[in-house]
């Protein structure tokens, strides 16, 4: 087996640990629990999670709390459905 080392800014390093070891994504005033899914179904560039993952948001005095159900890959980036909200969040690459 060949060991190549990568190099990844710490601040990404620390989530992706925290997404591997206790199945959390922590940054700033932003969470995402997946640590209650317990499958996850792909199809047609979809992926569906059951039961969903819980997201938190805490901007000052405000605490949001909901969950995601389904992230889809289209053409034009990655669209994650947030549930029960007229707001999705789109990411894309940055030309």
């Amino acid at each position: 087996m060949l060991d190549i080392p990568i190099k990844i800014p710490k601040e990404y390093y620390k989530l992706l640990e925290g997404f591997l070891t206790e199945g959390k994504a922590v940054h700033e005033k932003f969470s995402l629990d997946f640590s209650e899914v317990q499958t996850i179904k792909t199809s047609k560039g979809k992926l569906t999670f059951n039961p969903p993952v819980k997201v938190s948001a805490n901007l000052g005095p405000i605490s949001l709390k909901t969950t995601i159900t389904t992230i889809k890959a289209e053409s034009k980036g990655v669209v994650i459905n947030i549930d029960n909200s007229p707001v999705d969040v789109e990411i894309a690459a940055n030309e």
